[in-house]
């Protein structure tokens, strides 16, 4: 009946979108990176990806990063907890394993964990310039960590003249208390910023049961610092170095320690150079984890280098080849395991004419564990006229097991065997004046073979006969209901069943998301937002009741330099859980400030 009573809500919410009045899109074409690694317009791919920019971050009522991801169609994402707490997120039905997280280029993936995952509490909305989501399997872009798809994240960096600094303060409920301080100069020719972040939460138990209620806190420092040098030849070079400690404090009857400890550090060089038609660069990356689990230790090391090149051989054809070469290792003093892979790369895309482009790209993968495995994926696009844009893709991917999944004494299975995974997609999208605004409509048909499952009681690890399947239809209108008022509604269907007959394991079967932004003028907005999910089960595949939150969040530019926010999440206090035995939080009320000087020249 809610799910009823949702959906005409939408209807109606439509139907007063066709009296609105028509207007022109003023925003410029954005450039995306992540279809194929190289710069590319928008109206030029086909490729299923999602852009948030600075603005749309801050006009959105979400303080986490975890809470944006879920008021995305197609993207779910909710924490086992308070802030900082274990995160499940999905992509079109693929799980956190199946999905590449890199923040400036950079994996932060922990390759310790039984499933290296980036664990979302180390990303601060506040440190974050623009997010760029990539769906379905990227195998043949991405590798073996992108078999489900790509989050892309970008820092703040400086982009006007001189000396500029901000300073971010919030404080709010649980005991929560965060500031962001960032600093950077910026020259004709070279830039360099510095950015510190630190939050704490007291937060709440994350476990409910009465046995195990405590307050579960959260402590995380981040220190980011990135530069660039460019010559008047389009030779530039960019250096990026990135810490995290976080202290994870949960419940657990198997450690005496309850808490998870982890020390995150990278670092990464890219030369980039552009002559004539040739777009090429390299790119070195270091990174290591040390996490301490209650009594346990555990480390991991990872390298990469990466080689792309980029042929334009005319306006409406190009050429890619590439060659990727990486390396991890695993310590926890009674195991050492190590492997590498090293990857060539082949893409062709380009366009028929004005209306229509296509994309051809293929990777082939040589593992020392695994041998050879293949990926690829094949888009093509049509705009028929402004109103209407065809898309169809097929992709491929493979995860390979886990160094934990494959070498762990207990747990690990040495014969383990690539899962592999394929995704169709159409997409219809367009712009119309019936709506005043744009529209998406996405049809996907996705399978996960050779599955790595856990056995029951053993918990060892093995490969499932059989296939997963899923299937969802997406779709997202947004729409200009007036000159100060913005809407977008989103709504999801999601089926997802295992070779064992397990449905929608914390993945909602229906979910709808909508906002309202209202801007009364330049220093006022006031963003409201509604997320609606039914038809999720537990890890014991029991369904979890269906719950809709409500949040808000008003912005306040008191002067050029200074603004001030209020958000408040799940407005009316909902009771919901995301998976059974662990709580969510309450009605909890946030207060931010922001400050910034820019423009200081030396």
């Amino acid at each position: 009946m809610r799910l009823f009573c949702l959906f005409l809500l939408i209807l109606s919410a439509n139907i007063s979108f066709c009296f609105a009045k028509s207007t022109s899109d003023e925003n410029p074409i954005r450039i995306l990176i992540t279809p194929n690694r190289f710069d590319i317009k928008v109206n030029q791919t086909s490729s299923n990806v999602i852009v948030l920019d600075r603005k749309d971050i801050e006009n959105s009522s979400s303080n986490t990063l975890s809470e944006i991801l879920n008021s995305i169609p197609g993207v779910s994402s909710g924490n086992q907890g308070g802030i900082g707490q274990t995160a499940s997120y999905f992509l079109q039905g693929f799980e956190k394993k199946y999905i590449s997280i890199l923040i400036d280029g950079v994996s932060f993936a922990d390759n310790t964990a039984p499933q290296p995952e980036t664990y979302l509490n180390s990303i601060s909305l506040d440190e974050i310039e623009r997010i760029e989501i990539l769906k379905g399997p990227q195998g043949a872009i991405y590798g073996s960590s992108a078999s489900g798809g790509v989050i892309s994240i970008t820092t703040k960096a400086n982009y006007k003249k001189g000396l500029n600094t901000s300073i971010v303060s919030n404080i709010g409920s649980y005991g929560t208390v965060s500031s962001t301080f960032n600093n950077g100069y910026s020259a004709e020719n070279w830039d360099l910023n510095l950015s510190i972040n630190g939050i704490h939460s007291d937060g709440f138990s994350a476990k409910n049961s009465v046995e195990q209620e405590e307050n579960d806190s959260f402590n995380s420092a981040k220190t980011t610092l990135k530069g660039s040098i460019q010559n008047d030849n389009n030779l530039k070079i960019t250096g990026i170095m990135r810490q995290v400690d976080s202290k994870i404090q949960y419940d657990n009857a198997f450690t005496v320690n309850d808490f998870n400890k982890i020390r995150q550090s990278a670092g990464s060089i890219k030369i980039e150079k552009k002559l004539n038609k040739i777009d090429s660069f390299f790119q070195f990356t270091k990174q290591r984890t040390v996490r301490q689990f209650g009594t346990y230790q555990y480390y991991g090391d990872t390298f990469n280098f990466d080689f792309l090149n980029r042929y334009r051989i005319s306006n409406d054809y190009n050429l890619r080849v590439g060659f990727e070469y990486d390396d991890e290792k695993y310590n926890d003093k009674t195991l050492r395991a190590d492997k590498d892979r090293n990857s060539f790369l082949f893409g062709v895309g380009g366009s028929f004419n004005n209306n229509s482009g296509y994309d051809f790209s293929l990777r082939k993968e040589n593992d020392s564990s695994y041998g050879s495995q293949k990926s690829t994926r094949t888009e093509a696009y049509y705009t028929f006229n402004p109103n209407l844009r065809l898309a169809l893709s097929n992709s491929t991917g493979f995860r390979n097991p886990s160094l934990y999944e494959n070498f762990d004494p207990t747990y690990g299975t040495r014969t383990l065997t690539p899962e592999t995974t394929e995704t169709n997609r159409i997409t219809f999208s367009g712009k119309t004046e019936l709506i005043n605004g744009g529209y998406s409509l996405n049809a996907y048909q996705s399978k996960i073979s050779n599955l790595i499952s856990s056995a029951t009681g053993t918990y060892i690890y093995y490969n499932a006969y059989g296939d997963t399947n899923i299937s969802g239809i997406e779709g997202n209108v947004n729409s200009k209901l007036g000159e100060q008022l913005f809407s977008n509604i989103g709504f999801v269907t999601t089926h997802k069943k295992t070779s064992d007959n397990k449905k929608n394991i914390l993945i909602p079967r229906y979910s709808i998301s909508g906002s309202l932004n209202y801007i009364l003028n330049k220093n006022f907005n006031l963003n409201t937002n509604i997320n609606y999910s039914e038809g999720s089960y537990d890890t014991n595949s029991v369904e979890l009741p269906s719950y809709v939150i409500f949040g808000v969040k008003a912005n306040y530019k008191i002067n050029n330099n200074s603004k001030v926010n209020l958000s408040v999440v799940n407005v009316f206090d909902e009771d919901y859980v995301v998976n059974r035995g662990y709580n969510t939080s309450g009605r909890a009320i946030y207060l931010g400030f922001k400050s910034e000087f820019w423009g200081i020249i030396w």
